[in-house]
């Protein structure tokens, strides 16, 4: 059993930490849960959860190598209020992911259905290896991140296209 403390508001995050903590320490002295900090979440007061995930079910996320470049394809069975979608790329899986599109790739699902996508990253160069994330942002401005995936580009694959 667990509470989860949430607030979202920047300016006054060290409160609300603090507060936390406090709240964490009474939890656990009476031994009903605990109390956690996560930036950027929601709470839903009518469940008493905290919620961090947007609302979209995605069952596809690939990268797929190809000559100098990478196609990012995603599928969705649902899009729950959500906006649209960036691709982040990094030169390692723990490194620093940039956003590679430059403008947001809007939805096409809605909340009974889903949709493909594709995003044909050409900006990256054979025989090295990048990794991918895919970011949905929910209208309300709430985001999550999926992956990473990752592909290495190779001159190879020019040859093996239809």
């Amino acid at each position: 059993c667990g509470m989860k403390f949430c607030y979202s508001a920047p300016n006054i995050r060290n409160y609300a930490e603090c507060l936390c903590d406090k709240l964490d320490k009474i939890f656990r002295c009476l031994g009903i849960g605990f109390a956690e900090w996560h930036q950027g979440a929601t709470c839903n007061y009518q469940t008493g959860l905290c919620e961090t995930n947007t609302l979209i079910e995605l069952s596809r996320f690939d990268a797929l190598p190809g000559n100098r470049s990478v196609t990012i394809v995603w599928s969705t069975e649902a899009e729950i209020d959500t906006l649209g979608f960036n691709i982040y790329r990094s030169d390692s899986r723990d490194g620093e992911y940039r956003m590679i599109n430059d403008s947001i790739i809007p939805a096409r699902g809605n909340s009974f259905s889903g949709d493909s996508y594709e995003f044909i990253d050409q900006s990256v160069h054979n025989r090295k290896t990048y990794y991918y994330l895919l970011e949905d942002v929910e209208f309300s401005g709430r985001t999550e991140r999926h992956g990473p995936v990752s592909a290495t580009p190779k001159y190879l694959y020019r040859f093996m296209e239809p």
